[in-house]
């Protein structure tokens, strides 16, 4: 969803590019944007504090987006924003996290 966008985001302005982004459903943008949202439904915090690239280093979208964004308006960003920063290649869509393991100390496993 949103945060893990947005933390994929960070990690490539960081130089970090060994990181997976798992999503359950089959586009970007998490269950509130994609399944729970309706088309009428719009974000209720202003866009200036919510867009994907919220970091000194970026402008707010402003000029492709209202500040309270509708349903689709935000997942057009979500969609934009993956392809214009390189997130998608990081991405694995409908894929469900069942069981985390933490592996430490051992160099055969990945």
């Amino acid at each position: 969803g949103h945060h893990g966008l947005r933390q994929a985001l960070s990690f490539l302005k960081e130089g970090i590019r060994d990181f997976v982004v798992v999503d359950r459903l089959d586009r970007v943008g998490g269950l509130a944007w994609v399944r729970n949202a309706n088309p009428t439904s719009k974000l209720q915090t202003e866009l200036g504090v919510y867009h994907l690239q919220y970091d000194k280093d970026y402008q707010v979208p402003r000029a492709t987006m209202k500040t309270w964004p509708t349903r689709d308006e935000l997942l057009r960003h979500f969609d934009s924003v993956c392809t214009d920063f390189g997130i998608l290649a990081h991405v694995q869509l409908r894929t469900e996290v069942t069981d985390i393991s933490v592996v430490v100390g051992q160099p055969d496993k990945p």
